[in-house]
């Protein structure tokens, strides 16, 4: 049997995500039938899962820096 490299990394379910980005379940599904937010894997109908990687740069590009006050 052949090896393969893969970039394997953790997989976050749909309940993780809610919690690590304080949105609700129905929030990450209305974005992914609308196609927008976060990419996500599925396996099978059911089986939805983001990589961690993803989920970070989602807040590293959706972060919103304060006007400097002076």
């Amino acid at each position: 049997m052949q090896s393969t490299n893969l970039d394997v990394e953790t997989m976050l379910t749909e309940r993780q995500v809610s919690e690590i980005l304080k949105l609700s379940m129905k929030k990450l599904q209305l974005d992914r039938a609308m196609r927008q937010g976060l990419p996500y894997v599925r396996w099978g109908t059911r089986c939805i899962r983001y990589r961690q990687s993803d989920v970070s740069t989602f807040i590293k590009e959706n972060l919103v820096l304060p006007k400097d006050a002076a």
